[in-house]
């Protein structure tokens, strides 16, 4: 995880909390023959409603919880176990809430996310657009697996706008509750970068002048953290950026004439805003592809009354 998302749905939270609740009144007050398997999962439903109403990070683990005490009591009965859980997902049905129908779908839900790049990468745009039946939207990652929760299926803070890559090819079946991530929706940012060179010159100019190929992207982050070291390894996250080094001399190199050209006291470059000569707003970040990556590359460039690296 490179952004954080923490508000990213604070425009959808009404509209999908209506529909989750819907659904979840629509099972409970349902008429329908009563079974072992249903009946459990009523009770269930009637102990997590609440929770996933909420859906805060302590929310969503606590229903967690009791659906592993459900699972493992009916353990013993694996056709009541069966029927539970089918109940469940018939409740909170992904694939019909993935289909371009209804007044409220994945691509409605979508399109007030706040976020416009994939958080776990930053690399990738997650952005949506529709027009009648075309269009396309970032993929949900389910940060907790539907296939292992099924009640969280729906829950919006479990929902990830993020790309396929991330997704699909990186994180795949990988059980994030077993194995912990950073989570875009309620971590900090943590994960940093560094340009160096190989040859550790006196200054990073310098080696940008001389020798910008011996120009590396280290990554810098609490080792210790259990959480971070799994983000970094699940998303390939020092290999990905290691691939950003021409971006990352770019952009530096922007940086640095900008500065030179202040120093020259011309008009122009006093004039007019950092931003729109640079074409990066560091307050902003979250919105550009690489976005935290120049940031941190922003913050460790000099000011003015350097040398012109052109």
């Amino acid at each position: 995880m490179i952004i954080s998302i923490k508000n990213n749905w604070e425009k959808a939270i009404k509209l999908h909390t209506h529909y989750l609740n819907n659904l979840i009144c629509n099972f409970l007050n349902k008429s329908i023959p009563s079974s072992e398997g249903r009946d459990e999962a009523k009770k269930f439903i009637l102990d997590v409603h609440h929770l996933l109403i909420l859906a805060g990070k302590q929310d969503i683990l606590e229903s967690i919880d009791i659906y592993r005490e459900y699972k493992h009591r009916l353990s013993i009965t694996p056709d009541i176990s069966k029927q539970f859980d089918k109940e469940i997902r018939s409740i909170f049905n992904y694939n019909k809430f993935v289909r371009k129908t209804g007044s409220w779908n994945a691509y409605t839900l979508c399109k007030k996310s706040i976020s416009r790049t994939c958080p776990y990468c930053n690399q990738a745009y997650a952005f949506s657009i529709q027009k009648k039946n075309r269009g396309f939207r970032p993929t949900l990652d389910h940060f907790y697996s539907k296939d292992d929760f099924p009640h969280l299926a729906l829950v919006i803070n479990n929902l990830i706008p993020s790309c396929s890559s991330c997704n699909s090819s990186l994180k795949g079946t990988i059980d994030f509750f077993a194995n912990e991530h950073l989570n875009p929706l309620w971590d900090d940012e943590v994960i940093n970068f560094v340009l160096t060179h190989e040859d550790g010159v006196l200054t990073l100019i310098d080696g940008m002048i001389s020798s910008p190929e011996k120009i590396k992207i280290n990554i810098s982050y609490d080792t210790t953290n259990i959480s971070i070291k799994n983000t970094v390894n699940t998303f390939l996250i020092n290999e990905r950026y290691q691939e950003m080094t021409i971006e990352a001399i770019e952009f530096a190199t922007a940086k640095l004439n900008l500065e030179y050209a202040v120093s020259t006291g011309i008009s122009y470059f006093k004039n007019n805003s950092e931003s729109s000569i640079l074409r990066f707003d560091k307050r902003e970040y979250k919105k550009y592809l690489l976005g935290k990556l120049y940031l941190d590359i922003y913050n460790k460039m000099p000011n003015a009354n350097i040398v012109n690296t052109r």
